[in-house]
């Protein structure tokens, strides 16, 4: 899958869903990946590109300046997700 190839539509709950943990991200007065929202942005995003568990293990290891607890939770979250 090629991000092209990714559709997500604009009145659909994935994408509503998408758009009210980045707004909460945006409004918020401390930094994005403090929050709950970043982790659960970030594995819902892996979700929509389909990635496995670990593609996207080996991904957020890539991101060495991300907290680890950071990239704990957002692997804990895309695998809480249904």
């Amino acid at each position: 899958m090629c991000s092209s190839d990714l559709i997500v539509d604009p009145a659909g709950p994935e994408f509503m869903k998408l758009a009210i943990l980045s707004r909460a991200l945006a409004t918020g007065a401390e930094p994005a990946e403090q929050r709950p929202e970043y982790a659960e942005l970030q594995a819902r995003i892996a979700r929509l590109f389909e990635l496995t568990e670990q593609d996207f293990a080996h991904i957020l290891e890539t991101f060495p300046l991300i907290p680890r607890e950071v990239r704990s939770a957002s692997l804990a979250r895309f695998i809480d997700l249904p």
